[in-house]
């Protein structure tokens, strides 16, 4: 996996990033209740078209199994693909991911993500635009975040409509991998 380092340079804006994050991240009272803002739609003839020229354009991208143990964070931002690689008005690389999918006890993520050890670092790396290939299991937990509420722990196949129905939305996916599996994955606002 081919991976842009982070500069020192920019540790002060990630820290206060990460500070910011922490009081309105994942599950923070700031969020507000990502199951409020969904909608159900009907895919198209001209969305089926899209959606095959997409599964095109992710065929030549290297596929990286993600087991190392940290966490794995991306925003779903279907429409934002050619961001990828560029950086966003703070100077820090955009992790954006354009599509996802749930095939069996794997969990696919196609565009850039960020990696840490843990929830305490700020990110370490940030990769290409790769297929990101997670482990899931019975063990793994599915959440939805966001508002003053807990967490919404969901199973996995609606989570992964979730995702499906998001795609655009913005919202940031936070991945934990534990023992080369999915521990926990947050869908936040």
């Amino acid at each position: 996996m081919k991976n842009y380092v982070i500069r020192r340079s920019l540790a002060g804006i990630l820290a206060a990033t990460v500070v910011v994050m922490g009081f309105s991240g994942c599950g923070g009272a700031a969020n507000t209740n990502i199951t409020d803002k969904t909608e159900t739609t009907v895919e198209s003839a001209d969305d089926a078209e899209e959606t095959a020229d997409a599964a095109e354009d992710t065929a030549g991208l290297t596929e990286v199994a993600e087991t190392s143990d940290g966490i794995y964070g991306t925003y779903l931002r279907a429409g934002d693909k050619d961001q990828i690689g560029t950086t966003d008005d703070n100077g820090l690389l955009n992790v954006i991911a354009y599509e996802t999918s749930a095939e069996g006890d794997k969990l696919l993520i196609f565009g850039s993500m960020n990696y840490k050890n843990d929830r305490a670092q700020d990110p370490i790396s940030v990769s290409d635009d790769e297929k990101h290939v997670f482990d899931v299991n019975d063990d793994t937990v599915f959440r939805l975040c966001g508002g003053v509420a807990d967490p919404e722990v969901i199973d996995r196949t609606d989570f992964a409509l979730k995702l499906q129905e998001l795609a655009d939305s913005g919202l940031y996916l936070e991945i934990e991998v534990s023992g080369g599996v999915i521990a926990q994955a947050d869908l936040c606002s």
